[in-house]
């Protein structure tokens, strides 16, 4: 019985190795990802948007409530955006804190996918709404 306990415990700890490489890989991808995602959204709301506000105005036309609905949005960000990166860490501590499960790095994982595809469904909001905007400039 020694033995099979002995050789049981190997098997965990050569499987328990080679599982947080993949973890840890599967992590820095779904973080990578989503710098990228809010990277790519920073660019549209800095220097796409204005431009094409800039557009409407030298036209004399009113900006779509679509292309509106997203200056506001951003304007929010840009106005609460440190109180909500501050809830944002806050609300991550807590959870590295309390947490004991031993699903915890998969949970870490779900959920960042999950703000990946929020993220995402947001620049295509926004990315739609900019060509809109464009296509139909008077």
């Amino acid at each position: 019985m020694g033995l099979l306990i002995e050789k049981a415990m190997e098997w965990k700890a050569k499987t328990m190795g080679k599982e947080w490489k993949w973890t840890f890989a599967a992590q820095a991808t779904v973080l990578a990802t989503i710098a990228v995602q809010v990277a790519t959204l920073g660019m549209i709301l800095v220097f796409i948007i204005p431009r094409v506000i800039e557009e409407y105005s030298t036209r004399g036309a009113t900006v779509p409530d679509y292309l509106r609905l997203v200056l506001n949005a951003a304007t929010i960000v840009n106005i609460h955006g440190v109180y909500m990166l501050l809830l944002f860490v806050v609300a991550w501590w807590i959870f590295e804190w309390r947490c004991r499960s031993e699903h915890k790095s998969l949970i870490r994982l779900a959920s960042g996918a999950f703000l990946s595809l929020a993220i995402a469904a947001i620049a295509g909001y926004v990315s739609v709404a900019t060509m809109v905007g464009l296509i139909v400039l008077p």
